[in-house]
Parts: structure tokens; C-alpha cells; sequence
């Protein structure tokens, strides 16, 4: 789907936040709906070590709690950077790969030299295709030297 690449924010006053993925460009009810599928995997690899990222177990297969809600959205007095009781820190360090999916609720932990490569794999379905530019997909010359090119293959079929 993409990659993108991670590192401290530029404000160093800004705060770890809770999201979603899909939050950003889903209603509430889609994103409830988007927990059935399909899914869209998260893959973090730190290129230094770094605090890593904290997320709740099990929010990939359920809605939030209050409090999640709560602090996700900013409602109640709550600030999407407040603690959640049932956060999980998962600190990296260069070599780790962790794998997640988008529908987790997450937040990266800054500090230290923050620095990795995420990748996202979706299926080759419109409704996440849409996501996909075209222009960062391999070219047929590069796809001809991938010992594995199926996962761009059908990317680039569902583009056309």
C-alpha cells in the first residue's frame, strides 16, 4: 500500500498520540465496520533502536472501550496523548521487525534517534487500492529482477 518513513517530530514538544490508521480518512461507524476486513498490515523495522511503539491488544479485533474512545477522540477532558490503562510498550531496537495491523489502536513512542521504515500491505481491493500511487510501484524492468514480484503484480493490475 506504502511506506513511509519515521522519525522525531520536528516540534519537540509534540506528545505520543493514540490512533487508528483508518481514523483519518473513515467515519466512526466505518471504522468499526473496517474491523471485519479486510486488513491492512502494519510492518515497523527501526533502522536505529528506538522506544518503539505502544499499542492495546486485542483493539485490531474489537471496538474501543470508553476510555479509549475517550482519549482517541479527545472527548470527556481527555487528550489523544493521556495514558491508556491497558497500553502495551513495545521498545525496538535496529534489526526487530514488528508486525501489526493498521486497525490497532497504536501510538509511536518518541526519543532517542527515532528512525525506521513501515511498510503497509493491503489486499489488492479497491476500496484500499485507492490508496496506492501508481508512480512508486516498480517499474516492469525492476519486476523482472524481484525474485518475488506477486505482491506488485497485483497492486499494479487493481491500479488499472
Amino acid at each position: 500500500m506504502n511506506t513511509q518513513l519515521f522519525f522525531n517530530p520536528v516540534d519537540s514538544q509534540q506528545k505520543n498520540y493514540w490512533h487508528r490508521d483508518p481514523q483519518y480518512h473513515l467515519s466512526l461507524a466505518q471504522q468499526q465496520q473496517a474491523l471485519a476486513g479486510p486488513e491492512v498490515v502494519h510492518v515497523r523495522i527501526p533502522l536505529a533502536d528506538e522506544p518503539g511503539i505502544e499499542l492495546i491488544p486485542g483493539t485490531h479485533k474489537r471496538w474501543d472501550s470508553k476510555e479509549e474512545l475517550d482519549v482517541r477522540l479527545e472527548r470527556s477532558g481527555k487528550k489523544k496523548y493521556h495514558d491508556l490503562s491497558t497500553g502495551l510498550a513495545l521498545p525496538l531496537n535496529k534489526g526487530d521487525i514488528l508486525i501489526f495491523s493498521a486497525n490497532i489502536i497504536h501510538r509511536g513512542l518518541y526519543g532517542k534517534d527515532r528512525l525506521a521504515l513501515d511498510l503497509l500491505f493491503c489486499e489488492a481491493l479497491p476500496e484500499l487500492m485507492k490508496f496506492v500511487d501508481g508512480d512508486c510501484l516498480p517499474s516492469p524492468a525492476i519486476l523482472d529482477k524481484l525474485e518475488n514480484p506477486e505482491p506488485f503484480i497485483n497492486s499494479i493490475e487493481a491500479k488499472l
